[in-house]
Formats: C-alpha cells, sequence, structure tokens
C-alpha cells in the first residue's frame, strides 16, 4: 500500500491542512450525522484504490459545541480522520447561516381590533446558504421580539432582533 485519503463532502486531502466550509443548519444531526459525509480511500503501489468504510474510519473533532455544529467561523473545528497508522486533520468551518429577511412582512392574520392584547411577528422569514439546500423558515427563539404588545387602534412599531450567534442578517 502506498497512502491514505479522506474524501470531506467535495474536497479530497491526503495530508494534513485545508479547510471545509459548510453554513450552520446544514448537518441537523449534529457533528454525527457530519461524520456520515467523510469517506476513506486507501492507495496501492499498482495505482489502484479502494474504498474504506467509514464505520472503519475514526473520526474526532475539537472544541466546544462541535457536537450540535455551532457556527465558528473565527477559530474553526480541528477534525481528525484517522484508519490503522493513518491520519489526516482539516480545519472545519462552520459559517453561521444567513437570515434572509427580503421577503418579511408582518403576520396580518389575527390583527382586527377586539380589545385583546396582539403580539405580532414576521412572517416569511428564511435562513440557510443560497448556495445550499438549508434554506428554512428560522426557528423560533432566533428572532427575538420586544415590546411589541398592544391592544389599541393605531400606529405601532415592530422590534424584532437576530440574537443568536449561529446567524447573522
Amino acid at each position: 500500500m502506498v497512502g491514505f485519503s479522506i474524501n470531506v463532502i467535495d474536497r479530497e486531502f491526503k495530508e494534513d491542512g485545508g479547510r471545509v466550509e459548510q453554513p450552520y443548519g446544514l448537518w441537523s444531526g449534529g457533528f454525527d450525522e457530519f461524520k456520515t459525509a467523510i469517506t476513506g480511500t486507501k492507495h496501492y503501489e499498482s495505482g489502484g484504490s479502494n474504498t474504506i468504510d467509514n464505520d472503519e474510519l475514526t473520526i474526532t473533532c475539537s472544541g466546544s459545541g462541535y457536537r450540535t455544529m455551532e457556527a465558528n467561523e473565527d477559530e474553526g473545528y480541528t477534525v481528525t480522520v484517522a484508519w490503522e497508522d493513518y491520519s489526516i486533520r482539516f480545519t472545519l468551518i462552520v459559517r453561521r447561516a444567513v437570515v434572509d429577511v427580503e421577503y418579511a412582512q408582518l403576520d396580518w392574520s389575527s390583527f382586527a381590533y377586539d380589545g385583546e392584547v396582539k403580539s405580532p411577528k414576521l412572517v416569511n422569514v428564511w435562513y440557510g446558504a443560497k448556495e445550499s439546500e438549508c434554506n428554512t423558515e428560522v426557528p423560533e427563539g432566533v428572532i427575538i421580539y420586544s415590546g411589541n404588545e398592544n391592544a389599541e387602534v393605531g400606529k405601532h412599531t415592530l422590534r424584532a432582533v437576530i440574537h443568536n450567534k449561529n446567524y447573522r442578517i
């Protein structure tokens, strides 16, 4: 045998180094799901190669928050893939998911005056990355509303803040 390489999504690594960047939310199953996207290959002197089953690889990751694949644009996670006497390390960067407010609208469905307090919310707010399939409605709690409750007829201001390290506008 001559060597070992790994494939991570669409990148091949034959030695330590390199980066893989993914948007937050793409791997909803966290690091355990991400690991399934890694395969190994053993290379022979004759030029041939064989794929190594994922369950034969030992895949570890350093850094806090890696289990849930929290955004870590500043430092990244160090992922090590080992098989027999070989190991290869790379940096995994989880980018913050982009919150798209281009088509955001106020939910008017329940705003007829009836003397009851209303709490307006935004609809058609999406997150993900335009280049990925991760594009869905923003989860509950990512947009924080404050001081928007009102029971009176009139003109009101909606206050909404995105306060979550895994998201950005």
